[in-house]
C-alpha cells in the first residue's frame, strides 16, 4: 500500500532527472535511469518564463478578488451576508 502511494512521486523524480534519450527509448528500463541529469530543471528555470516562487501577478489577484465577491462564491447559508457585504443582492430573490 505504501509503495502504491509513493510510486507516483518516485516516477516524477526519475522522469525529471532522466535525459531525453532515455525518455524516448522504449528499450530502456522505465524504473531506473543510467545517466541522471538536471538539464530539464535548467531549461525550466533559466530558459523559460516560469515564474519565481512568491511572485504575484496583478491579473491573478484581480481574478481572485472578483471570484471571492461573486455570488457563486457565496455559500447558501451565508449567501445574504456575504453577497450583501460585496454590494450585491443575492440571486434568485
Amino acid at each position: 500500500m505504501v509503495g502504491a502511494t509513493l510510486f507516483p512521486f518516485y516516477w516524477m523524480v526519475i522522469t525529471s532527472i532522466r535525459p531525453d534519450v532515455e525518455l524516448y527509448n522504449v528499450k530502456m528500463n522505465p524504473f531506473f535511469t543510467l545517466h541522471p541529469t538536471l538539464n530539464h530543471f535548467y531549461y525550466l528555470f533559466e530558459l523559460t518564463m516560469f515564474p519565481a516562487v512568491g511572485v504575484e501577478h496583478p491579473v491573478h489577484r484581480h481574478r481572485v478578488d472578483r471570484l471571492s465577491r461573486s455570488s457563486a462564491a457565496c455559500s447558501p447559508g451565508t449567501r445574504w451576508r456575504a453577497c450583501s457585504s460585496a454590494g450585491r443582492r443575492p440571486s434568485g430573490r
